[in-house]
């Protein structure tokens, strides 16, 4: 089979992405070297977006403190599916693939917030390796929305609401 970029967006919507874009690692040039896609998987020449949007019921009607449990718990989960899922089919058809989830946090991200509750049993350099990608600015990169003041991908349909992967 021929993959192309239709076929991944009908491969990406069959297993409920909502929206879905790509856009050519040329797009990541003048990036730093550290969050360049080719430094997550060497050889990559496209990265793929993808969005499934937060249920407005969740947004609207879930106390905070239940709302980002279920945030994390359920669209985090579909996201991470969907991403393994997608990996596992463009392998099958020859083409390396990496998923990142939808709640993936950069090591230093994470090391700066765990620092900052008491520390990691980890040494510091392990949180310092390069390699991690923005899906926010994926997501602008790949044609799916824009990057609103917040930093946050802003999606013509579904606004801030919508988990990456």
């Amino acid at each position: 089979m021929v993959i192309t970029n239709q076929s991944v967006k009908e491969k990406s919507k069959a297993l409920t992405a909502r929206v879905v874009g790509i856009a050519s690692v040329d797009r990541w040039k003048e990036a730093p070297v550290t969050v360049q896609p080719e430094t997550v998987l060497p050889g990559a020449k496209s990265v793929i977006v993808f969005g499934v949007p937060i249920p407005r019921g969740m947004v609207e009607t879930i106390p905070g403190h239940l709302w980002s449990r279920e945030h994390g718990h359920l669209m985090g989960g579909k996201v991470d599916e969907i991403s393994t899922e997608l990996a596992y089919w463009l392998e099958d058809e020859g083409f390396k693939s990496c998923p990142i989830g939808g709640l993936s946090m950069p090591k230093d991200v994470y090391y700066t917030i765990s620092k900052a509750l008491g520390g990691v049993p980890y040494d510091d350099f392990e949180f310092y390796k390069p390699g991690g990608i923005a899906l926010n600015m994926a997501g602008a990169a790949a044609g799916i929305g824009t990057l609103g003041k917040s930093g946050n991908l802003l999606v013509p349909k579904y606004g801030p609401n919508i988990i990456l992967g």
